[in-house]
């Protein structure tokens, strides 16, 4: 997998934030890249860290819409893809629950090869979206957005990165879970 790093507010070839450099704990080696630098039309899978960005992100290529999620949106559906008796134990063609919440009989079979596995999780977070619980907070789109801490005031750098940090190795558990079947 390749990973790139882009800003809707970056400007190009200007030096990183300083204050995440020093939480990450080393220095960042490249500078900042713009949105429009990237070809999205390339990308399998692009995460904004609010819907904010999201919006700026579709703007930008609006063909890119099923694929474009906010990190906490992705990990969200992504542990419910790979939870207990759901998507992915279909999927593999486990013994699941007779009683389930949700209309399973139409996950397609998970793929032998790692590049189909990739693309079926792909296609699973696409069709499950908008489908499953976010939470019990009474207001649940406050869920999926992770506040850039250069928009306040108070420095949110340790927040925003135990956050992400968290939501990473999230992501990184379900495609393990994935690949591993």
């Amino acid at each position: 997998m390749e990973f790139a790093s882009v800003g809707v507010k970056a400007i190009s070839g200007s030096d990183r934030c300083e204050a995440s450099a020093t939480f990450v704990g080393e220095s960042y080696k490249e500078s900042s890249k713009e949105l429009n630098e990237v070809d999205l039309s390339q990308q399998d899978l692009i995460l904004t860290m609010d819907r904010t960005q999201r919006g700026h992100v579709v703007s930008a290529n609006p063909g890119a819409r099923s694929r474009i999620f906010t990190m906490i949106e992705v990990v969200q559906l992504l542990d419910f893809i790979t939870g207990p008796d759901l998507a992915l134990d279909v999927a593999s063609g486990s013994e699941i629950a007779e009683t389930s919440d949700y209309e399973l009989d139409q996950v397609p079979p998970l793929p032998d090869d790692s590049l189909g596995r990739w693309k079926w999780l792909l296609a699973e977070l696409d069709a499950w979206r908008g489908q499953i619980p976010v939470g019990s907070n009474p207001d649940p789109t406050s869920l999926i957005d992770i506040p850039d801490p250069h928009d306040h005031q108070e420095d949110l750098h340790v927040n925003f990165l135990s956050v992400v940090n968290e939501s990473v190795e999230g992501f990184i558990h379900a495609i393990t879970e994935v690949m591993s079947r």
